[in-house]
């Protein structure tokens, strides 16, 4: 008889508990949400759950697609694009220039071959090793997209952007793939958090004295970006514009001298580490580009018979030309391009403007809900409450349901509205 009630009570306990942990995790889960919303959560314990998630689905996503050609993964890139990116860097990594690619790519952005010949100097030239420093690089991305937006737009916006970034289709794609993305993609978010980082006690009426290495750091990996995938030379201009903005609209600011002197330390540390590269193709080739195939894309894009890069246009120039002449063929037909077409080539680029603010994936749909809440939150200057919520989430929701021809705007006019209320979160923009 004891027997049986002990093990009738242990019974009953366990029952007990298992009815009880749906409502036990409920709570946790609801307690966990409210200090969130509140930002009050443990930043790193945030930060290594997005990490480890972003890491688990990349890996993921390479085991499910390891044998899988590299042509569905990218949509539009040529497959010897890739092959290209990685013949040179197993050639680097051997001292040799063995590869038909170097003839014409030997002009072109130089930082993704020679990281990777690096690596392969080591290990000994392997897919298996690119696509695992692809992981890497994507996987230390997320955790700094999370601590910039924590930084800028506090944790609910930090942990809704780090989530859909950990679970990027197109960028765990991109990671099995030999091209630049990983690389240029991983060098320009660590350009825009080191910024941030530097520029936020400017902001709030301090400095310290090792702000400016960190305005030297954001330059350097902000060049190095654009020496692996050139998409973000602006941005040597644009960041320390807004930032200025931002100062003269903040309340406490710091020294006008050391703010421009660590301004003045960004753009000399951008400016210095793509110099010895421009002046490489200057005395080699007599172009002043980051890649030669800037003047075949710019060609290409001001030219109403192509509108866009397409193999016909590689084809052009006679056969067998030296680079120089190749790149004197097509800035000459970019000019007569400008001439003719000027207003076509303006209404070409406000359409391409309007097709990248529409034509969005929804991962950068949630991006732009995100900015919209943060930032309305934040002009609002309130508590994370439902009333306050509300419009910031109709502002949300407005940019997603907006008309196709206004999806152009919503760059521009979130932006002048953040530099308006002097919000750091401009910077995300």
């Amino acid at each position: 008889m004891p027997g049986r009630l002990v093990a009738h009570a242990s019974s009953s306990s366990i029952v007990r508990a298992v009815t009880r942990l749906p409502a036990f995790i409920a709570g946790r889960t609801i307690a966990w949400a409210r200090d969130v919303t509140a930002s009050r959560a443990d930043p790193t314990g945030l930060t290594i759950a997005v990490v480890l998630l972003a890491l688990t689905f990349r890996v993921g996503v390479g085991v499910l697609f390891w044998r899988g050609t590299l042509d569905f993964m990218i949509s539009g890139v040529p497959i010897s694009d890739a092959r290209n990116w990685d013949a040179l860097a197993v050639d680097f990594s051997q001292g040799q220039r063995w590869d038909a690619a170097w003839g014409s790519w030997g002009a072109r952005r130089p930082l993704y071959y020679v990281f990777m010949g690096s690596i392969f100097a080591l290990t000994g030239p392997s897919l298996l090793v690119t696509r695992a420093v692809h992981i890497l690089l994507g996987t230390a991305a997320t955790g700094l997209i999370f601590d910039l937006c924590r930084r800028l737009a506090g944790l609910p916006v930090a942990c809704l952007v780090a989530l859909f970034q950990a679970l990027l289709w197109a960028n765990a794609l991109a990671a099995l793939t030999t091209m630049t993305e990983p690389l240029g993609d991983f060098l320009a978010i660590v350009a825009l958090w080191s910024f941030v980082v530097a520029i936020q006690p400017h902001l709030a009426g301090r400095t310290a004295r090792q702000g400016l290495w960190w305005f030297a750091l954001a330059g350097i990996a902000l060049g190095l970006a654009n020496l692996a995938r050139p998409l973000t030379l602006f941005a040597g201009v644009g960041l320390p514009a807004i930032a200025a903005v931002l100062w003269l609209r903040a309340s406490r600011r710091s020294d006008a001298r050391r703010f421009l002197t660590a301004l003045g330390v960004f753009v000399a540390a951008f400016a210095l580490t793509l110099a010895p590269w421009l002046g490489r193709q200057w005395v080699r080739y007599g172009i002043l580009t980051l890649s030669e195939n800037s003047a075949e894309m710019l060609f290409a894009a001001t030219s109403p018979r192509y509108g866009a890069w397409m193999p016909e246009v590689s084809a052009l120039p006679p056969s067998g030309i030296p680079i120089r002449q190749r790149v004197a063929f097509y800035n000459e037909g970019t000019r007569r391009n400008l001439r003719v077409h000027a207003w076509w080539y303006v209404g070409h680029v406000l359409t391409g403007l309007g097709a990248i603010a529409w034509n969005l994936t929804p991962d950068r749909w949630l991006l732009w809900g995100a900015f919209a809440f943060g930032l309305g939150a934040r002009v609002g200057r309130c508590a994370w409450t439902p009333r306050v919520i509300a419009g910031p989430g109709a502002l949300g929701a407005l940019i997603l349901v907006c008309p196709a021809e206004w999806g152009a705007a919503s760059w521009p006019g979130g932006l002048a509205l953040a530099l308006w209320r002097g919000e750091p979160i401009a910077l995300l923009v």
